[in-house]
């Protein structure tokens, strides 16, 4: 299909990491679950037995890993495995000497990638507050549309991985840190995040 706009008219938050994914897939002619098990997982020295990875089931005689945000497609994971992850970024993407990821990378997808003022493709949609802070699927502590930084007490670098359920984990480079809260006892305010925030900030100072 014809695309929706023009790169940067508008800000969308859809199931477009699924194609993406599907074209990953295709060009690697091996699963996203592949790759990453022998490209991030194995050397990070992530847990096989803690984390998954769901799929569309076969897309053009391949099958197809969930790209993002997809309850059942996406990635289940324990706090302890997506831990290593967020230590990765943390780390610019070194893991023990050894540069998994670009540094160019981690910078750009952990950056805005879009502006406060970018209009939402649907206006009533709940992804509004998002424009200016959100990155290549990270959620990054940008300019909101409201004008305030996504969380105004976390330092200028704080991004996320966040999924189902506010399952979410935190990297903040500038304080050496990750910091990881499963969902399992449901969904919470995301504004309750700064408050946190604060208490960390507190604690640090003193």
């Amino acid at each position: 299909a014809a695309p929706l706009f023009a790169p940067g008219e508008r800000y969308v938050y859809g199931m477009a990491t699924d194609v993406l994914g599907h074209a990953i897939t295709r060009m690697a002619g091996r699963t996203m679950k592949e790759l990453f098990a022998e490209r991030i997982a194995e050397p990070i020295g992530m847990d096989p037995s803690q984390w998954t990875w769901g799929n569309w089931g076969e897309v053009d005689g391949r099958l197809v890993n969930g790209g993002s945000g997809s309850h059942a497609k996406g990635v289940w994971i324990t706090a302890r495995q997506i831990a290593r992850v967020g230590w990765l970024f943390v780390n610019g993407g070194c893991w023990d000497g050894r540069q998994l990821l670009s540094r160019e990378w981690v910078d750009e997808s952990t950056k805005p990638q879009s502006t406060p003022d970018t209009p939402p493709h649907d206006p009533d949609a709940w992804y509004t507050r998002l424009p200016g802070s959100y990155g290549l699927n990270w959620w990054v502590n940008g300019v909101t549309p409201d004008g305030k930084l996504q969380w105004p007490a976390a330092t200028e670098r704080t991004c996320a991985i966040q999924g189902n359920n506010n399952n979410i984990c935190f990297v903040i480079p500038e304080w050496n840190m990750v910091v990881v809260r499963l969902g399992t006892d449901g969904i919470i305010s995301a504004d309750l995040y700064d408050r946190f925030f604060v208490k960390m900030r507190e604690a640090l100072m003193d």
